[in-house]
């Protein structure tokens, strides 16, 4: 998710801005490796890299 993508959710899906803010180093490590790290969801719903 590039800054300019963040910037056009921000505009026209705010109420999603939070979801992608939170998966934006999930996709960035991917990004860079190519290879998807084990992910867990925690209590409150938080997307987290192992």
């Amino acid at each position: 998710m590039t800054d300019a993508n963040m910037q056009i959710i921000k505009q026209t899906h705010p109420n999603h801005t939070a979801f992608w803010k939170e998966l934006k180093p999930i996709y960035q490590q991917f990004e860079q490796t190519h290879k998807l790290r084990d992910i867990q969801v925690d209590v409150q719903g938080a997307y987290q890299m192992l």
